[in-house]
């Protein structure tokens, strides 16, 4: 074999294994995007006092699971309420005992947390259209429990979950947004595994969705973030000036190192977002 003959061969078994990769990620980019679905994560032996089971029946008459939690006594309108949107790793049953959610119940907030179809028990398969339709009628069902005022219900999205929150507030404006972890879009992270856009099918398109919103905005981002890189939520901020930032020195899954600091700046954000 000459030199111009190995250079083809070579080429070819280049381009072969490049269409290979792209079809392999093509064919589980569900599973990349929606490993929770694979978790056994459904069932806790004790169940929180605090939390009750929320369910929705949405169109294709799947059956959507959600944790529902307010303050006692029953709240009113001068407590605030926020709707907490996981992870893509996660579930509602992770969530439960998480410090952020400890947070807001023990500062009075009504907090719901809702699960993705296909997740820890939810029926069907996740999808961006499925979790958009699902969150809409979450939202609803919220919004219609006594003593709630649609202008204090706060979401707050982490991760997957910030795609999410910002494709919902684009139909149902909340009175601010926390965008935690979050990614500018899946389209723009599967450049880094040189997936041609147009096979993504699921694109979160998160960057367009916060320029059109005019509610509050809270952004938070690890510098070290190793899944959804720190520029990501930079580009957020560039996208939504009126934005608030808050960088930490943190990865991914990490807890800011200073806490307390960390959440001072959320509750000073919300104090003022969620005022009566």
């Amino acid at each position: 074999m000459d030199a111009k003959s190995a250079v083809i061969y070579l080429a070819r078994i280049a381009v072969l294994a490049y269409v290979a990769w792209v079809a392999l990620l093509y064919l589980s980019q569900n599973k990349i995007l929606f490993p929770g679905t694979a978790r056994n994560a459904g069932r806790l032996d004790v169940f929180p006092d605090d939390f009750q089971k929320v369910h929705i029946v949405n169109a294709e008459r799947q059956t959507i699971e959600g944790f529902f939690s307010r303050p006692e006594p029953a709240a009113n309108g001068s407590s605030p309420a926020v709707i907490y949107f996981h992870g893509n790793g996660e579930t509602i049953y992770d969530c439960i005992y998480y410090e952020e959610i400890e947070w807001y119940i023990a500062n009075n907030f009504v907090v719901l947390i809702p699960e993705y179809r296909g997740y820890s028990g939810s029926e069907g398969r996740p999808s961006e259209a499925g979790i958009a339709a699902d969150m809409l009628l979450f939202y609803d069902w919220l919004a219609a429990q006594p003593g709630i005022n649609r202008q204090r219900i706060a979401f707050h999205g982490r991760s997957l979950g910030g795609g999410v929150s910002a494709n919902l507030a684009l139909n149902r404006p909340p009175a601010a947004l926390v965008l935690e972890s979050t990614f500018a879009s899946v389209l723009e992270m599967s450049r880094k595994y040189a997936v041609p856009g147009l096979l993504v099918r699921n694109k979160f398109r998160t960057d367009l969705a916060i320029s059109k919103l005019n509610c509050p905005i809270l952004i938070t981002h690890g510098a070290r973030d190793s899944l959804i890189p720190v520029s990501h939520g930079r580009k957020l901020h560039r996208l939504a000036p009126h934005s608030v930032y808050i960088e930490t020195d943190a990865d991914h899954n990490d807890r800011p190192s200073d806490w307390n600091a960390y959440w001072g700046q959320i509750t000073s954000f919300l104090n003022q977002a969620l005022q009566d």
